[in-house]
């Protein structure tokens, strides 16, 4: 009897993630997916200057199985800065961890396709110092 049960409960926990990675593939189609994607295809080195002519720069690695992606920015005189992007349902949220210890977090919902640019507006902070609550509610990152 306890080898059926066992038996019942294994081909419940395999139609139980088959019918989740079902679902999963299913959202395929989602503008936040396209806009994911796109995040995606930044995947390498990039260089340029700041407002000042000093050299920026940023590398982007797709981490955790390409569920997310780590952003390293580099800028003259500051320790360095990471940015996680990753998908939550219909939108790309972030968390930004900069060298003043506050971890700001924001959400953008693509509303069209084709994707160009992205809209983050402000979602809450972790270790919220003077630096984050002066910082703007939104920004924009064109693809």
């Amino acid at each position: 009897m306890r080898e059926k049960q066992l038996g019942r409960n294994v081909l419940l926990v395999v139609v139980v993630v088959a019918a989740s990675t079902w679902i999963c593939q299913g959202s395929a189609g989602t503008l936040a997916n396209a806009g994911f994607r796109k995040l995606q295809m930044l995947a390498g080195d990039w260089q340029g200057e700041d407002a000042e002519g000093k050299q920026v720069k940023s590398s982007f690695v797709a981490i955790a199985s390409d569920t997310a992606i780590m952003e390293t920015l580099t800028m003259p005189e500051m320790h360095d800065m990471v940015t996680l992007y990753s998908r939550d349902v219909d939108s790309i949220v972030l968390m930004h961890y900069c060298p003043t210890n506050s971890q700001p977090r924001m959400r953008a919902v693509p509303t069209a396709s084709p994707i160009r640019e992205l809209v983050f507006s402000f979602d809450g902070a972790g270790n919220p110092s003077g630096y984050c609550r002066r910082s703007p509610t939104q920004a924009r990152d064109s693809l």
